[in-house]
């Protein structure tokens, strides 16, 4: 075999050439082509590269490929979870800060997927073979073990985020303005949630491509991922009471302009009605599937019109 035939037979396999490229292109510390590669050039990259290394190298993958039951249901999935991928991309790059920059950042946003497979497979290489080469932990198991921690966190960080509707633009359109108006804010208090939300408002804007999630852009579902995946990392940019407290915070003053929105147009009202006569009600409001005071709005406006015709 030549380098010709090897790279010729990676031609379906992205991920695997994704790792032979990280892999050789930092241990030659190539920074500028790293960082500005095409996912579709690699191929042509890699004919820089020696073959003895380039085979090295494509050992190097059969034996440090992560494998894991989420990794392979999210790649089953033709509709795979953009939200959980991005959530585990962040966990990732917190957990292994020293890895930030080895994956070429013109290739964060081709396929996110992707991404997070090459992430793990150089960090369970660089981690726990180049830097804990000594240990006994066995590499796969631990990185198995991180993603089952990461995974269980997800759960309840899921639920304390299900009051986001990632279909109301509305909503996700004021979430965006009240986190990015901190970035304006001339705030000289201490608090340790102002601080996070001024440090990471910048977050929605485009120079922070980078980052594991999808840039901010105009469309509903890019807008519901940059509003996930800022709720879903809040515990780790802080303390989890923090970003409890944070996420109630913004949640209570969503409630409160919704129901100021919601009160507009009308005025509080109190009647007494006999008992028979509130049992009804309430049996024509589920009939409708309406609240009480819709439905006596709803039979006001019908008693209006036959008596004006």
């Amino acid at each position: 075999m030549n380098a010709h035939i090897l790279i010729s037979n990676l031609k379906t396999d992205y991920r695997k050439t994704l790792f032979i490229y990280t892999l050789l292109a930092n241990q030659g510390r190539q920074l500028e082509t790293r960082q500005s590669i095409d996912i579709k050039d690699l191929y042509q990259e890699l004919y820089g590269f020696q073959f003895d290394d380039l085979k090295n190298a494509s050992e190097m993958y059969k034996q440090y490929k992560v494998s894991h039951r989420i990794l392979e249901q999210l790649e089953d999935n033709k509709k795979s979870d953009a939200r959980l991928i991005n959530y585990l991309l962040s966990c990732c790059y917190n957990s292994y800060t020293s890895l930030k920059s080895f994956i070429p950042t013109s290739l964060t946003f081709t396929d996110r997927m992707l991404h997070l497979r090459a992430l793990l497979d150089y960090t369970n290489y660089e981690c726990f073979m180049l830097i804990n080469k000594n240990k006994s932990l066995d590499r796969a198991e631990q990185i198995g073990s991180d993603i089952d921690l990461f995974v269980n966190a997800y759960d309840s960080i899921f639920n304390s985020n299900q009051w986001i509707n990632s279909e109301d633009n509305d909503q996700l359109s004021w979430i965006i303005n009240y986190i990015k108006s901190y970035q304006d804010r001339n705030l000289s208090t201490t608090s340790s949630a102002h601080r996070i939300m001024r440090v990471r408002a910048p977050e929605f804007k485009d120079l922070y491509r980078h980052r594991p999630s999808l840039h901010l852009g105009l469309e509903l579902k890019e807008k519901a991922l940059g509003v996930m995946y800022f709720f879903d990392t809040l515990r780790m940019t802080t303390q989890p009471e923090i970003a409890e407290n944070l996420n109630l915070k913004i949640r209570k003053a969503y409630s409160q302009r919704k129901y100021r929105n919601e009160s507009e147009g009308r005025s509080s009202s109190n009647y007494m009605l006999r008992t028979e006569v509130k049992k009804k009600l309430k049996e024509l409001a589920k009939a409708e599937r309406l609240k009480l005071n819709e439905t006596i709005e709803l039979l006001i406006e019908e008693a209006h019109k036959k008596l004006k015709n």
